[in-house]
């Protein structure tokens, strides 16, 4: 898939499960971002749960799902 063809993918499926997936305990913000040069949605977490990566998938519809262990995040 093309650059900007994977990136309205990727916007495209963090849109319809962003949702469910920010209703999983310990899951705190999901983006889009680069993996080396892939586009991937990146979703950060407060730590390596076996919950997180039951429910989330390596990839959905060809998009890559990266887990970022972030930590709590705290606004300032």
């Amino acid at each position: 898939m093309a650059g900007n063809d994977l990136m309205k993918k990727a916007v495209e499926v963090k849109q319809r499960f962003e949702n469910k997936w920010l209703s999983i305990q310990g899951v705190n913000a999901i983006g889009i971002g680069m993996i080396g040069d892939q586009i991937a949605i990146i979703i950060s977490v407060d730590s390596p749960a076996e919950n997180i990566q039951a429910e989330i998938p390596a990839q959905v519809e060809g998009v890559p799902i990266r887990i970022k262990i972030t930590g709590k995040l705290k606004a300032l």
